[in-house]
């Protein structure tokens, strides 16, 4: 059963995510293999928006590949100043100018959602007409405290993008995530209809 930590309030969850944040400001979780296997999948995008993403790694190595694209990044902690590509946001929360705007929407943070339900509605809601979610988990990341609030499996995941609307859910292959995760392609689809596509 998935469960998240017991915060007290939401202000304590941005404090101690912002906390962490500034202990782990140097850290870079995102791997350029990983974005490298984004681009072949999508080929081309306008626009990239990555979730949680610390100090701009993430919008960097995607601009190596498509120094074309509007590429943003968010970022819960008052860090996010220091960054370019990034601003300062809470990844669950909807941003009307955000929505249908983005041709690839990115996050290897998810276990740091205290609303998951919420960011994966908030995710859907930002995805283009022709745009894909990729969100990159690991059930070892997934601890059940206060860095990384969210525990759950990959099938509880999966469950959590279905209940959201995404009717395509795909394991992408021959990529190797860090801590044994798996990266997912996600797409809602007008049809409503629910197709898992397993790694080949």
């Amino acid at each position: 059963m998935s469960r998240i930590y017991p915060f007290e309030s939401y202000e304590e969850y941005v404090k101690v995510q912002t906390e962490i944040n500034k202990q782990k400001l140097g850290w870079v979780y995102a791997k350029p293999r990983v974005i490298k296997r984004i681009v072949e999948e999508v080929k081309f995008a306008g626009s990239v928006l990555c979730h949680g993403t610390r100090n701009a790694a993430e919008q960097k190595m995607f601009l190596q590949h498509w120094s074309h694209a509007k590429v943003l990044g968010t970022e819960i902690s008052d860090t996010a100043e220091q960054f370019e590509y990034t601003v300062q946001w809470d990844m669950q929360e909807p941003k009307r100018e955000w929505i249908g705007k983005w041709d690839v929407v990115y996050t290897n943070a998810f276990d740091h959602c205290i609303y998951p339900a919420q960011a994966l509605m908030t995710w859907k809601d930002q995805i283009s007409n022709e745009g894909n979610l990729f969100l990159e988990y690991s059930e070892t990341q997934s601890v059940y405290q206060a860095s990384d609030p969210l525990d759950a499996t990959l099938a509880e995941v999966k469950g959590m993008l279905r209940e959201a609307g995404f009717g395509l859910i795909e394991e992408v292959s021959n990529v190797t995530c860090p801590a044994d995760g798996v990266l997912l392609k996600c797409r809602p689809t007008n049809e409503g209809i629910i197709r898992e596509v397993g790694k080949k």
